[in-house]
C-alpha cells in the first residue's frame, strides 16, 4: 500500500537498494484523517543486518576518502535537503499531523 506522497511500496533503502517492507503489523495513519492509512509494514531484523553489513562495508573506502572529499559529499547532501524541504515538510504533516509551518521548521533542520 502507499500513498500518492510515497514514489513506491514502504522500503528500506540498503546498499542502495530499495527494499519493500513486506506485511500490516505496523500501520501510520494520518492523525486528521485516521481512516486515511499512509504506510504499512512490519519489522524485518534481516533488514537491520543487511543495513548493518552493508554500512561496515562501505566503511573502508569511506575512511580512505580525503577530508575535503567527505565534506564535499557531506554538503552535496545538504544541498538535497534544502531542496526537498517542502517535500520532507508535506510528508511530516501528513503522518504527524503538525502543521505545515512547524513540519517546514523541522524538515529545514536535517539540512543543519
Amino acid at each position: 500500500m502507499t500513498t500518492p506522497s510515497l514514489e513506491h511500496e514502504p522500503s528500506n533503502l540498503i546498499a542502495s537498494r530499495w527494499v519493500p517492507i513486506p506485511g500490516d503489523v505496523i500501520r501510520s495513519t494520518n492523525p486528521a484523517r485516521p481512516s486515511q492509512t499512509l504506510w504499512q509494514g512490519a519489522p524485518e531484523l534481516a533488514h537491520v543486518d543487511a543495513a548493518l553489513d552493508a554500512a561496515r562495508a562501505a566503511l573502508p573506502a569511506w575512511a580512505s576518502w580525503s577530508l575535503d572529499r567527505r565534506i564535499g559529499v557531506l554538503r552535496r547532501y545538504q544541498e538535497l535537503a534544502k531542496a526537498g524541504v517542502d517535500e520532507l515538510a508535506r510528508l511530516i504533516a501528513l503522518e504527524t499531523g503538525k502543521a505545515m509551518w512547524e513540519s517546514k521548521g523541522e524538515a529545514a533542520l536535517l539540512a543543519a
